[in-house]
């Protein structure tokens, strides 16, 4: 049996710190996944608008503030904080589903509804966990549980599989292990349903090859897998769902030190992980832990300005020559964005960031754009070039109102060809690196000149382009920038704007999102870009 830690005093401010970040990777799936669906599925692009939509309302659902930080509901499991032997006697009935405690968890309650109709409804309804690795989450949250195939199912099938145990849903293989920067602990997420047990179809044994090993000393280990019944279709994707009979309640989080399977779980040391660098190693390669590869490095080729990459006839030639160099990198990330992983390496002489796809994007890549992963390569270069050429007449705009002092620089992107691969590589930018807005509408930071500054680039390149397309996602050192996605007009396979740029391109409703929650600055005022706007009321996104 897991023998549990004692959670500190903090606990709960560190989940509260890294519930953010999880909070933006439900809006960065849920986004990814209705812009999947409008490719795939021949969806109406407003789809996208309408799930950003939902998700929204989902984040905000969580309890955040102070006044609504009830510890009746958002709660803190495990020794020296709510805990108990064995199935709790509160006098409720729960139909016979006992339930025990989920010591070493933190939970965050989601608001269902009103607490006295939740009363009424689900008072009687059991507990029971889906484990998540994030991907599926916010469609999940938004439309109901999926049913799928599994392993105890007859051909033509469905059901859902939960759990009465946390214990067995916390698996790895389900709830995925992701480093958190903010608490600088690993993150694992769990689901808490409530479910009503005459809807159990099937009452099966673990499948995780757990043996003779205990799972969770509260439940037999043939009695770990829960099967539900498909009641529903998604109306978007024809999909079976699950939503009579199971409604999520909490979003529950274990936060360690360590990695999950470096710890005494009773799965630890079974599976093989990867490995997550300290990604406060300075760019020191001697302190690194590195593997020595060949790679060729190509300098990407900037065409004369962005009306070019905005011509759909215009045919980029993107990189030059390409130099075969010896790479020292690190194999492990120190970091992950929405989209990518960042390596460190050192060749040539000086040191470069080298920034392949994370998984939940190569499937992206592979089953919504349907392009290969050097075509993918090839879009996010061009999203760098374009918004250093839009730096350009930004640029010159401040040096006309002498606030030259704030001019920007995007990092120049490089080409790699890494062991096989084409990989998107830049120079490292040393210093507090900090993201001042997302392709979604989020703004991260309003306060610092930067992040105004980034709020003005943004609003600037929506007027400088006439509506045709907008740079967002900055984010960076100071007013050195990197990673840029651009929004253009459309979504869709067959719009060559859309084949041109990255995979964070949603259209006009990204458009519409960031003037949902720009507020114009002194510096949008200064350099008249209100004023322009106006002007384009006809082109705009929110008309």
């Amino acid at each position: 049996p897991t023998k549990y830690r004692n959670l500190s005093s903090q606990a709960m401010e560190q989940a509260l710190r890294a519930l953010p970040s999880l909070l933006e990777e439900l809006m960065e799936t849920s986004t990814r996944n209705a812009v999947a669906t409008t490719l795939c599925h021949g969806v109406d692009p407003t789809f996208v608008d309408g799930e950003f939509q939902r998700v929204s309302a989902l984040c905000g659902q969580v309890h955040l503030d102070a006044q609504q930080l009830n510890p009746k509901w958002n709660k803190t499991y495990g020794q020296g904080h709510t805990c108990w032997t064995g199935a709790l006697s509160d006098g409720r009935n729960r139909r016979g589903v006992p339930y025990f405690c989920p010591n070493d968890w933190i939970r965050f309650s989601l608001r269902v509804c009103d607490d006295s109709v939740f009363e009424t409804k689900f008072a009687e309804w059991g507990y029971a966990y889906h484990g998540t690795n994030g991907k599926n989450v916010a469609s999940i949250l938004q439309t109901g549980f999926r049913a799928n195939h599994g392993c105890f199912c007859a051909e033509g099938q469905t059901a859902l599989y939960l759990s009465p145990s946390i214990e067995y849903s916390s698996h790895a293989r389900y709830s995925t292990p992701l480093w958190n920067a903010q608490t600088r602990k690993f993150v694992q997420v769990v689901l808490q349903c409530r479910v009503r047990p005459d809807k159990v179809w099937q009452i099966r044994q673990e499948t995780l090859g757990a043996g003779f090993k205990t799972v969770d000393p509260n439940i037999h280990n043939s009695q770990l897998e829960w099967l539900f019944r498909p009641d529903s279709t998604d109306p978007a994707t024809g999909l079976p769902l699950v939503t009579d009979a199971i409604v999520c309640t909490g979003l529950m989080l274990r936060l360690t030190d360590e990695h999950p399977a470096d710890l005494n779980f009773w799965w630890s040391g079974t599976i093989l992980r990867r490995a997550i660098a300290n990604p406060n190693i300075p760019p020191n390669v001697g302190k690194w832990s590195t593997e020595t590869s060949q790679v060729l490095l190509a300098r990407v080729i900037i065409p004369e300005s962005f009306e070019q990459l905005l011509d759909a006839s215009y045919e980029h030639q993107l990189y030059g020559p390409a130099f075969k160099f010896t790479v020292t990198f690190a194999p492990a990330p120190f970091a992950e964005g929405g989209m990518r992983l960042a390596h460190y390496a050192f060749m040539d002489n000086k040191y470069y960031v080298i920034k392949p796809f994370n998984a939940h994007t190569l499937d992206f890549i592979e089953d919504a754009l349907q392009i290969t992963i050097n075509e993918a390569v090839q879009k996010d270069i061009r999203c760098q070039l374009f918004a250093m050429l839009m730096a350009i007449p930004f640029n010159n705009r401040l040096r006309q109102e002498n606030q030259q002092d704030l001019c920007i620089s995007y990092v120049e992107p490089f080409l790699t060809a890494f062991e096989g691969e084409l990989e998107y590589a830049e120079p490292f930018m040393a210093g507090d690196y900090k993201k001042y807005n997302d392709n979604k509408g989020n703004v991260v930071d309003s306060v610092t000149l930067a992040g105004q500054v980034a709020a003005t680039f943004s609003h600037f390149t929506y007027v400088q382009t006439g509506g045709r397309a907008m740079v967002v996602d900055v984010q960076g050192v100071g007013l050195q920038f990197t990673d840029a996605q651009i929004h253009t007009r459309h979504i869709g396979r067959q719009d060559p704007m859309y084949r041109r740029f990255g995979m964070g391109n949603l259209g006009k409703s990204g458009m519409s999102k960031f003037f949902r929650t720009h507020q114009c600055n002194s510096l949008c005022l200064s350099l008249s870009a209100c004023s322009q706007l106006k002007q384009l009321a006809s082109l705009s996104p929110m008309s």
